[in-house]
């Protein structure tokens, strides 16, 4: 396939403040009352969440879902805050 894209995506997004957060997929899943498969899909880029899906993922991280957006939008991890 190529060149490897640096776009941040949704998914690399959760995948990271997940890590960050120290949780595992399935204790996001517990926290956003979500199936662990939805959160598994969505870490995996293969669905994209509602928007009540993505604000129960942002709250359980500690954030807000414009914080999680605006560094998807500008493609910058590093913009993400810190604890």
């Amino acid at each position: 396939m190529g060149a490897t894209s640096t776009k941040v995506s949704l998914a690399d997004a959760v995948r990271h403040l997940r890590r960050r957060e120290g949780l595992s997929a399935r204790a996001l899943s517990l926290k956003a009352h979500l199936s662990p498969s939805y959160v598994g899909k969505l870490e995996a880029g293969e669905i994209e969440p509602s928007v009540k899906a993505f604000g129960r993922i942002a709250l359980a991280l500690g954030m807000n879902p414009q914080e999680i957006y605006y560094c998807v939008v500008f493609e910058s991890l590093h913009d993400l805050p810190e604890d």
